[in-house]
């Protein structure tokens, strides 16, 4: 992975965690994502996703609030919808539209 990837992908997340609380499209960032010379930003973008999710979903649990486990079902949906769609060389624009989709839904 380059150096400049880890910060790339902390933009990308923040990009994308904004548009997705706000409900706005994530398509151009999508396919920046998807592009051959993201690999490095992708992977990182992945597991910082994942991460962030279980870290709401666990600052939830602890004040005793509902919405934990449906986060903590979203981060499963998503990990596996990025780990099947990586599996099988699925378009990662169209995953990660996917996975606004679903994050939009559970947030509102």
């Amino acid at each position: 992975l380059a150096l400049g990837d880890g910060a790339d992908a902390i933009e990308a997340l923040e990009e994308f965690w904004t548009a997705v609380h706000a409900g706005r499209d994530v398509s151009t960032l999508a396919q920046r994502l998807a592009g051959r010379d993201a690999e490095g930003v992708f992977a990182y973008f992945q597991a910082m996703l994942s991460a962030r999710l279980a870290a709401d979903a666990k600052q939830l649990a602890k004040s005793g609030d509902a919405r934990a486990r449906a986060l903590v079902n979203l981060r499963e949906s998503i990990d596996a919808l990025l780990a099947r769609g990586e599996a099988v060389n699925l378009d990662r624009a169209q995953m990660l539209t996917a996975a606004a989709r679903a994050f939009q839904a559970t947030v509102r």
